[in-house]
């Protein structure tokens, strides 16, 4: 999992899928609400460590 969050894509990734999961589950009246909105959380989570690494990086160099 560590590989496919190079530089925040795989945060970017779960967001965008996690939403696209969201839509189908409420027009198909699925289950799995919980977890679409759990990716979509930890995505943006992600983006924001990264944004944060990217500041701390360019702060120092």
């Amino acid at each position: 999992m560590a590989v496919l969050w190079i530089f925040g894509i795989g945060s970017a990734a779960a967001v965008v899928v996690g939403l696209v999961a969201r839509v189908r589950i409420r027009h198909r009246d699925e289950r799995g609400a919980t977890v679409a909105a759990f990716g979509i959380g930890l995505g943006w989570l992600g983006i924001g460590l990264t944004m944060i690494l990217i500041v701390v990086i360019l702060k120092f160099v």
